[in-house]
């Protein structure tokens, strides 16, 4: 885990009722649990933002009634910002208005953070829309990693799954989840949903392969082993090679193992800069529980400009 050393939280302190709060969700709340033990353990930088996200009418009276809105978002952030502090960290907190996921991003390019952490907002039966504008398009167009945290996300990760495609970002995807598995003392699941034909073309290069009689979920698990044994986790990991198609495997074993945390990449293979298809973590994040470490592949460029 000391990859990362420049930590952004996006804090949300809007309510139902109010542009700002003094409280934060119990989601906002672990987010920011989980950003200060990253950041202790690593000694990282730790920027805490928040994004009032109102229409522009909204916005166009905000500023001009000059009511103190912003200044209040700021001193609660300071407040949330005084366990860091007193850990010794360095942190600094940010407020404006505009788009979450976009202003969020803007960041991440300017001052180069490699990793976003945010809770799933509170807004009761408009999660998933919200969860579709912020944790999508984050995953789409982010190009450092996102952690999106659930309220299923307790102090004490008990249980961490790492969805292995077996693309080159599972590497990544693998090593983050075995670490927070060994940083948790949790147990670890690797999971990969075997599905072909594309299987036999992903195996091969692997594997260096190409007979077509060969064992598949032998060489998946060889795969698989070899990854591991570079890492060398503290527990030996619980290893699943199961057929079906992704969506409904991952889901299935998030169940079935009562998941706490999941790690995965996202693949892009068109060559468009910051489209990504068959987004197997957008797709999943409305339909789970747990929360969601997403991974983007080397070389992947945002489509947002500075």
């Amino acid at each position: 885990m000391k990859r990362f050393k420049n930590l952004l939280v996006g804090v949300d302190l809007s309510t139902a009722d109010r542009f700002v709060g003094d409280d934060v969700a119990p989601t906002g709340q672990v987010a920011l649990d989980r950003a200060l033990e990253l950041a202790t353990q690593n000694s990282a930088r730790v920027t805490l933002q928040f994004v009032l996200e109102v229409s522009e009418r909204a916005r166009y009276l905000i500023e001009q009634a000059n009511n103190g809105v912003l200044d209040e978002a700021r001193e609660i952030l300071e407040r949330r910002a005084e366990p860091f502090r007193a850990a010794g960290l360095e942190v600094e907190c940010v407020v404006g208005i505009g788009r979450v996921w976009l202003d969020l991003i803007h960041r991440v390019l300017r001052h180069g953070h490699d990793l976003v952490i945010i809770g799933t907002r509170r807004h009761g039966s408009l999660e998933q829309y919200f969860l579709g504008t912020t944790g999508t398009k984050l995953f789409r167009k982010c190009p450092c990693p996102v952690w999106v945290v659930k309220a299923h996300d307790g102090n004490q990760l008990r249980s961490v799954l790492v969805a292995n495609d077996l693309e080159p970002v599972s590497d990544k995807a693998m090593e983050l989840g075995c670490s927070l598995a060994d940083m948790h003392q949790a147990e670890l699941h690797v999971l990969h949903a075997l599905v072909q034909p594309r299987e036999a073309e992903v195996l091969a290069t692997v594997v260096a392969t190409e007979r077509p009689d060969e064992d598949f979920h032998g060489l998946a698990k060889q795969q698989i082993a070899a990854q591991l044994a570079r890492i060398s986790p503290a527990a030996e990991p619980h290893v699943h090679v199961v057929e079906g198609q992704a969506d409904a495997v991952i889901v299935e074993h998030l169940q079935k193992y009562n998941i706490d945390l999941m790690v995965m990449g996202t693949v892009s293979r068109t060559g468009i800069p910051g489209l990504v298809v068959g987004n197997t973590a957008e797709r999943l994040l409305p339909r789970i529980n747990c929360s969601l470490l997403a991974i983007k592949p080397d070389g992947f460029v945002s489509p947002i400009h500075e």
